[in-house]
């Protein structure tokens, strides 16, 4: 039992018990708060409890006793419940999604959706894709847009607003999440590039390390917090910024269309995880670097799609309407009612002039 297991208890309350069963081998452990409270690490007494059945199958049971009075409150916080619940699904979420299940009150836990939009077509958008090995680290990066779905939906709408919690970086070393959305200085935001805002809502980065030898990866001790000093993690960084720059000019490019206008060059894309889509863009004509590195530049390949020549008469549309309405209008267009309200403004607009357009053309 580590370190970082003593500490956790140690946070929750005063003593715990620790089942464990492997086989026809079921065992005991006692935390007592003299072994918390001691300053060195000393080996804890196992306890043979072969006779008495603490779990039914195979696994690990920790029972904290005695919680502190203001952990006892949070647990009974529904907020804290459901943080608690987005957290595990954004930084286990690897793991879930290849079997792992995890129940926050019998409540399973669904993983957070990371993913990019691709298309299997070689003409199609595509995100910024590098991949390398640096002294035994596997380093793959991929920026692109993200995608206007939730963990529970299956279909995409390009025209939905997307989602805070995964846009901006997200950190893999070995499957785990080390954090997720992170939208500063740290992942590069700000640095040679502009500092992050609304604007770049639909901009996703994820970067992965892979290594079996788990001391080299960009990542403290605590395996919550990155490196920074980290040779690797710094090289990186600086081909993080290379394809925060490919998004953020494509979304500068489109800010003053509206995002309907880009939905007919996204129709064929997909979400795509990391691994699917570096997998997909590895099937183009990806660039070879002198390093071993391969990388395909969305931009230098051209194939992002580019507005039609802005008009000086465009004029920017706000008006507001009552909640109900707009949650019905969402409900109506989305199939959701907490869509943004400036998508289901639009999606007004596009419909009213369409039908205008049509009754025009039919008159001619």
């Amino acid at each position: 039992y580590g370190v970082g297991m003593k500490r956790a208890i140690f946070k929750m309350g005063k003593n715990a018990s620790v089942y464990s069963k492997n086989g026809s081998d079921n065992y005991q452990v006692e935390i007592t708060p003299d072994w918390l409270d001691e300053k060195e690490w000393s080996p804890l007494p196992i306890i043979d409890h072969s006779q008495i059945e603490s779990l039914t199958s195979a696994g690990t049971l920790i029972e904290i006793h005695e919680l502190y009075p203001g952990v006892s409150r949070q647990f009974q916080n529904i907020s804290f419940i459901n943080d608690l619940t987005k957290a595990i699904g954004e930084h286990f979420a690897t793991f879930i999604k290849k079997g792992l299940t995890v129940l926050v009150n019998k409540e399973v836990v669904n993983p957070v959706n990371v993913e990019v939009l691709t298309s299997s077509d070689a003409n199609s958008p595509a995100p910024y894709v590098y991949q390398k090995d640096i002294d035994g680290v596997l380093v793959s990066i991929v920026v692109g847009l993200n995608t206007g779905r939730r963990f529970d939906e299956d279909d995409v709408d390009f025209e939905r607003d997307r989602s805070a919690t995964t846009a901006g970086w997200t950190v893999f070393c070995n499957d785990r999440a080390v954090i997720v959305g992170d939208k500063t200085r740290l992942t590069g935001w700000g640095d040679g590039i502009p500092m992050y805002h609304g604007q770049f809502s639909v901009i996703t980065g994820i970067v992965e390390f892979k290594s079996t030898s788990a001391d080299k990866l960009p990542v403290t001790t605590t395996k919550r917090a990155l490196d920074t000093s980290s040779d690797i993690w710094l090289e990186a960084r600086t081909k993080m910024r290379e394809g925060l720059r490919v998004w953020i000019n494509y979304t500068n490019s489109w800010k003053n269309n509206p995002r309907s206008d880009q939905s007919a060059f996204w129709i064929n894309s997909k979400p795509a995880s990391l691994t699917e889509a570096i997998e997909s863009v590895g099937k183009r004509d990806v660039t070879n670097k002198s390093d071993g590195a391969i990388e395909y530049n969305p931009t230098k390949k051209k194939v992002l799609p580019k507005p039609k020549e802005s008009t000086p008469t465009s004029r920017k549309v706000v008006f507001s309407r009552p909640s109900e309405e707009i949650k019905l209008l969402a409900l109506e267009f989305f199939d959701r009612e907490d869509e943004n309200a400036g998508i289901v403004g639009d999606k007004c607009f596009t419909i009213v002039l369409n039908k205008l357009n049509k009754k025009l053309g039919d008159r001619q």
